[in-house]
């Protein structure tokens, strides 16, 4: 998994994310790199099958780095600076063209949950079907 980073983007600290951050690096690159081996030779064993194989192809392709580095990562166009719009997460891409809510599980639970719409203007108000206390 590529961990996001805090560097410098147009004069200020951001936290830059990758698009494919829950995929990247394949898998057979972080086993090759663990073995001392080449992907072919973990290929030729059947450790993963032909699907994991396509994944590190399209990883070597797309970005081969196993780690984010600001250098690299700054001129690719996947990567996504981490901001909050109307109040929600959001993946933005580094032109400010693209903006992706962040509504993944482990986010949205860290969000604050709105009950009804109850105010503090209505006092007294009870909703239907629930008990006083």
């Amino acid at each position: 998994m590529l961990r996001p980073i805090r560097t410098q983007h147009g004069g200020k600290d951001v936290v830059l994310v990758c698009l494919h951050w829950r995929t990247f690096p394949a898998a057979l690159a972080e086993i090759a790199q663990e073995q001392g081996v080449t992907p072919d030779q973990i290929r030729a064993k059947k450790i993963l099958g032909e699907d994991g194989y396509q994944r590190y192809l399209i990883w070597e392709r797309i970005c081969g780095q196993m780690e984010m580095k600001s250098e690299v990562c700054l001129k690719c166009e996947h990567a996504n600076t981490m901001e909050q719009r109307d109040y929600l997460p959001c993946l933005v891409s580094l032109d400010g063209k693209r903006v992706i809510p962040s509504t993944d599980l482990p986010t949205m639970d860290a969000l604050p949950r709105h009950r009804g719409h109850r105010s503090i203007h209505q006092g007294g108000v009870r909703r239907r079907g629930t008990r006083e206390r």
